[in-house]
């Protein structure tokens, strides 16, 4: 039967029409379904291709980015390495310096005694002077 054999109220069809009328409805409902299902298929492949995509442009950045750094790397072990010793160096020269300033505090110790002694023989002096002078 056809679609054209079916007369339009449904109350005087027959228990064949309504089978057919019911198969009809229950076709175009599970093409409607496969078709849903083809689209949503082709969005979810569409969002894995994407992501994929996504993460090898991830991969390719971070193998980028070690190479930059294993790169660099002995460049800057070798910049720390000279800091280094430049640091020792001015440490063993700070280590000098504060040796120089304790020596010379313990030479200016005795300077009070002898500016108390060049006093006394300023005055000294002075009264020797005064005494020739008389």
């Amino acid at each position: 039967m056809k679609n054209n054999d079916l007369s339009t109220d449904p109350q005087t069809w027959t228990d064949d029409q309504l089978a057919q009328s019911a198969i009809q409805k229950f076709n175009h409902t599970l093409e409607l379904r496969n078709q849903m299902h083809f689209h949503i298929a082709m969005r979810v492949t569409s969002i894995i291709r994407v992501g994929m995509i996504s993460i090898g442009g991830l991969v390719v950045v971070m193998f980028l980015l070690v190479s930059l750094l294993l790169w660099k790397f002995q460049a800057m072990v070798e910049a720390m390495t000279t800091m280094n010793q430049h640091f020792n160096l001015m440490s063993e020269d700070m280590g000098k310096m504060r040796e120089m300033v304790l020596k010379m505090d313990q030479s200016m110790q005795p300077m009070p005694t002898i500016t108390e002694r060049v006093q006394t023989m300023d005055q000294s002096v002075f009264a020797m002077n005064q005494n020739m002078d008389l």
